[in-house]
């Protein structure tokens, strides 16, 4: 199943120029429209020091359209340039404007503790139910390698249906970890080391049938895809995979809001936001994308 839309949302800076880029590939790829929003805060200085001049708002829209329109070069895209509040107006544009994916920037190497922890990124990305694509890279190439990180959740089960139906022809690997914290715990209660190998061998085969079973369940073949199962912490071990591999995107599950700031920050996906160097998409379990039988793709 394609993308039938794509919304990417600009702040006229050099990331969302990066996050354009990759918005048009997609759209092409895909045959979806695309439509670039921008929002001028309601507060905005520059508006308030024209507000007395006659259609000052549409000034400030003419001016932002044709900054976004140079944000997505060689695609006619539909530029929107909205006034309100940044949030609201995005995840409106992006959840109720039928959108299936929605695109944002991120600055380089660094930065992402920074972007991802403002306010903007960080409410965009844990209220809008569209799944979200984290921009790093600057390319306009189809990806090749797609790392999906599995925890066997719900929301996991989806960030493989978006990545099995948007980019099939991309050579897929599902990761999973065994959380080693519980054997460090064994090892301070004074348990055997030979009882912990052994435990954690147990654990190891456990998660390898677990991960055998949720491909199978989808209708994939374990054989077509790459299956790994490692032992570790979970942050530190997914990075170490993902570079590994040389994934160019990586697909999590996000448990959205309400549950962001105990599941994903200070979690396996805050790590990988902090220091990942591929894109990044985090898919919702109630996103309208994740509905449907995996099998039936």
């Amino acid at each position: 199943m394609s993308m039938k839309k794509i919304v990417h949302a600009s702040d006229l800076s050099d990331r969302a120029g990066r996050a354009g880029r990759r918005a048009v590939q997609l759209a092409e790829a895909h045959g979806a429209e695309l439509e670039s929003v921008h929002v001028i805060e309601t507060d905005a200085p520059a508006l308030r020091a024209l507000s007395s001049s006659p259609d000052h708002e549409g000034v400030f829209q003419a001016a932002a359209e044709q900054q976004l329109q140079a944000s997505t070069p060689g695609h006619k895209a539909n530029p929107r340039v909205l006034i309100g509040d940044t949030i609201g107006e995005l995840v409106y544009a992006a959840d109720h404007g039928g959108a299936d994916l929605l695109v944002l920037g991120a600055q380089g190497r660094h930065y992402v503790r920074d972007w991802m922890l403002g306010t903007t990124a960080e409410q965009l990305v844990s209220h809008a139910r569209t799944p979200t694509l984290v921009v790093r890279r600057d390319s306009d190439a189809a990806y090749r390698r797609v790392v999906v990180s599995v925890d066997f959740s719900a929301c996991s089960r989806a960030a493989l249906r978006a990545a099995r139906r948007w980019f099939g022809d991309a050579e897929l690997h599902l990761v999973h970890v065994v959380d080693n914290a519980e054997l460090d715990r064994m090892q301070a209660a004074g348990i055997g080391d030979s009882y912990i190998q052994e435990q954690q061998g147990r654990w190891m085969e456990e998660a390898r049938d677990e991960l055998t079973a949720f491909v199978q369940e989808e209708g994939l073949s374990p054989e077509a895809v790459s299956l790994e199962v490692h032992a570790g912490y979970p942050a530190i071990t997914v990075l170490e995979a993902v570079g590994s591999i040389g994934a160019d995107l990586v697909v999590l599950g996000n448990h959205g809001r309400g549950r962001w700031a105990n599941v994903l920050l200070g979690s396996v996906a805050a790590r990988l936001l902090r220091e990942i160097s591929s894109d990044l998409l985090l898919v919702r379990e109630d996103a309208p994308s994740a509905a449907g039988d995996g099998a039936a793709w």
